[in-house]
């Protein structure tokens, strides 16, 4: 049977108890074999205002309500918690397999405790109103509880009781029996067959958390039985058994026992560009647990530096080669104009030659047998890259030569007043080579009908009788055409007239019209829109753009064909635009698309000026000629992604630039690569203190507390009745009742 006691008692019991369990090292953490730990909760119901509920010892731990502590330690020897109350009205308890026992006291005046005590781990089995061995030195001068209307111990349920008790010194006791609960096998954290493995799911034999067994069955590679017939049995003979609980004893396969079995390191596949230096891949292979059964093979791949070109070189397609003159940044032959496409000499960026051929306007040559050679004398080059000398036309200097503004087309009726269409023309971008004519058309108000009156086929009519005006759209007029054509864009249009008959066949009826452009015809690449017709260009104007860029994060403040970045880097990018040839470009516009991991930043210049437009949305510069100081510069960043986007080593980020125009222009695609590395950073490493972070451990506190608490014991003749002790023994009880006396007295 297992019991829980309830005793009261006096300061100097509350001392021996502290000295007894420091002395002998009592744990209160611990639990016997075959079931659970078993705890006991005190918490107190206070009946007097004047007492606390909780209080705070000298060893800053705080004591009162709500007091939880286990009955036994893990040999299920006896176990003392002392203080579970303040130190006005305190209460001790011990624990024992089974019990648990209580003494609660008050030091002087009769006093009243009640409260409620819960289990768990176990079930309240009975109760006894004293504690058995109270003669011993745990408990001296208590007794228990008197039954009767002062004091009541009930258990209420099986993991609760409660308690209602009046006394005065010494105290009163009682004792609770209690049974703990049973764990199986497979649970109760043992090794049980002494295998190595603990409860289920280590253990083989264990096939749930509720199996009362843990011997059987057993596993192959423990049951004393040569199972793949090799001449070995259970592990760790046999090879093939990984411990105890392998349930296989036949062998496993190794796959590898080297690295060299795995392949042979070397270089892979063909150099490539990184920057301007040339690397290739080399790949690694690894046996991953060689010699084991479950070892595998791997392997991984780095780029590896071969070699850095000069700065006179530019790696390409995985090899150094020397600049051409046609992308090396340097006018090589002072005509004003750098590399490919800027200088007309240049075939390609790979050019070498950026002298020859020269074009018609700074050949020397009087091309267009005018009497003036070459840019800036003769007026039909724009300049020295220009290969045509000849005059560009002039389309239109004046509206009027474009066509007279004035009405046409009949008059018509919107809403209760006479309209008639009024068509204006306009010389757009006049006295130039890029000029061209245009007209649009308005409807005009000529005259309101009066209140007696009705609008019907564009006159007012007097409100004689009721008329309809119109039952169908054609009563309105006839759909067609109307004026001459004109050029928009590069296509000649011509404006359409549209008749409508509103609410037909009512006496509300009325006559409407609108007037839209439609396309007539689209010019050929060679052609120009020009005097409303579709006129062959006699020379075509061409488009460039120079892309460089440079990293801000790093301080470059220097443009290059490339950039090389970090991970979260600024870079900014330039592009310069021009045109070339004898003609200006309409809806001059330039684009970049950004690949993944690199992300537009806006802060976009022309010319030096901030600008709103997005990049990657297009930014639109209007009209560009090819004269001397037209081209423009676009400026604007972008930024690389967060370094969880890369794979450590360097990746290429290809953006693509293009300039386009009216006419199908372009500039072709212009590339700033950015080459991104991603480095690899070592991790910290713990360094031991030596120290537990235990205060009890760490600190001098608790040798000092052994030490004193050694010598008073000695003084004292607690220590036994034998010796020098024993001598002594009447004289030190004598000193003792005296010291208790005193006591009393002073709290008297």
């Amino acid at each position: 049977m297992n019991k829980i006691i309830l005793v009261k008692n006096t300061k100097i019991a509350c001392i021996l108890a502290i000295a007894l369990v420091s002395v002998f090292g009592v744990d209160l953490n611990a639990n016997a074999a075959s079931t659970g730990p078993v705890t006991i909760k005190v918490d107190f119901t206070y009946t007097s205002s004047n007492i606390p509920k909780t209080t705070t010892l000298s060893n800053n731990v705080v004591v009162g309500d709500n007091v939880s502590f286990n009955l036994v330690d893990a040999n299920g020897s006896t176990v003392f918690y002392p203080a579970l109350s303040p130190n006005v009205q305190s209460m001790q308890a011990r624990g024992e397999q089974g019990k648990a026992e209580f003494f609660i006291h008050y030091w002087s005046t009769e006093s009243d405790a009640e409260g409620t005590i819960t289990i768990s781990g176990a079930t309240f089995s009975s109760i006894v109103n004293e504690v058995e061995d109270l003669d011993d030195s745990w408990w001296p001068g208590s007794e228990g509880y008197k039954t009767g209307s002062e004091d009541s111990l009930t258990i209420t349920s099986d993991t609760t009781a409660t308690f209602n008790l009046h006394f005065n010194e010494p105290g009163d006791s009682f004792t609770l029996n209690y049974v703990p609960n049973q764990i199986n096998q497979c649970q109760d954290g043992i090794d049980n067959d002494g295998d190595g493995a603990i409860d289920y799911p280590s253990d083989f034999s264990c096939t749930s958390s509720t199996d009362d067994d843990e011997t059987l069955l057993k596993s192959q590679c423990q049951d004393g039985l040569d199972n793949d017939s090799d001449g070995l049995i259970d592990y760790s003979q046999d090879i093939g058994c990984s411990s105890n609980q392998d349930n296989d004893e036949f062998n496993a396969p190794i796959n590898c026992s080297t690295h060299a079995q795995c392949g042979t390191n070397g270089l892979t596949g063909s150099p490539s560009c990184q920057g301007n230096s040339t690397y290739q891949n080399y790949i690694t292979y690894t046996c991953n647990n060689a010699g084991t059964t479950n070892s595998f093979c791997s392997n991984s791949t780095s780029s590896q530096l071969q070699s850095n070109c000069s700065s006179s070189q530019t790696c390409s397609n995985g090899i150094c080669n020397a600049i051409a003159q046609c992308q090396d940044g340097i006018d090589n032959d002072s005509d004003g104009a750098t590399d490919y496409p800027g200088d007309f000499s240049c075939s390609s960026a790979t050019d070498n030659d950026e002298t020859n051929p020269k074009a018609q306007c700074q050949d020397g040559i009087d091309n267009d047998s005018d009497g003036l050679i070459d840019f800036p004398s003769d007026t039909g080059c724009s300049s020295k890259q220009d290969n045509d000398e000849f005059n560009a036309p002039i389309n239109c200097s004046t509206n009027a030569q474009c066509g007279t503004n004035g009405t046409t087309g009949n008059d018509f009726c919107q809403g209760n007043s006479i309209h008639k269409n009024y068509t204006t023309y306009t010389c757009n971008n006049a006295g130039t080579t890029s000029s061209f004519c245009s007209n649009s058309t308005s409807s005009q108000l000529q005259s309101n009908c009066s209140s007696n009156q009705t609008c019907s086929n564009g006159s007012c009519n007097n409100n004689t009788t009721t008329t309809i005006t119109c039952s169908s759209n054609s009563q309105c007029g006839t759909n067609g055409f109307i004026g001459g054509s004109f050029c928009q864009g590069n296509s000649t249009y011509q404006s359409y007239i549209t008749y409508t008959c509103n609410n037909p066949g009512t006496t509300s009826s009325s006559c409407s019209n609108s007037t839209s452009s439609q396309l007539q015809a689209t010019c050929a690449s060679n052609q120009t829109c020009s005097n409303n017709t579709c006129v062959t260009s006699q020379v075509q104007s061409n488009l460039s753009a120079t892309a460089t860029i440079r990293n801000l994060s790093s301080g470059n403040l220097n443009y290059s064909s490339f950039a090389n970045a970090s991970p979260g880097d600024i870079v900014q990018i330039s592009v310069l635009v021009s045109v070339s040839g004898s003609q200006s470009l309409n809806n001059v516009t330039v684009k970049d698309i950004l690949p993944a991991n690199l992300t537009y930043n806006n802060n976009l210049t022309i010319d030096g000026v901030a600008n709103g437009s997005n990049i990657t949305q297009g930014v639109n510069l209007g009209t560009m000629s090819p004269n001397i100081g037209q081209a423009k510069t676009i400026t604007y960043q972008a930024q690389v992604g967060p370094a969880a986007n890369f794979a450590f080593g360097t990746t290429t980020l290809n953006n693509s630039i293009t300039a386009t125009a009216d006419g199908g222009i372009t500039s072709g695609a212009k590339i700033t690569p950015v080459y991104v590395t991603k480095s690899s950073v070592l991790g910290a490493t713990d360094i031991p203190t030596g120290l537990t972070n235990n205060l009890w451990v760490d600190s001098f506190f608790l040798p000092l507390v052994l030490a004193l608490l050694g010598i008073w014991l000695f003084n004292s003749g607690l220590l036994g009745n034998f010796g020098i002790a024993g001598l002594r023994k009447k004289m030190y009880q004598n000193e003792l009742s005296n010291k208790i006396a005193e006591i009393k007295k002073r709290e008297i």
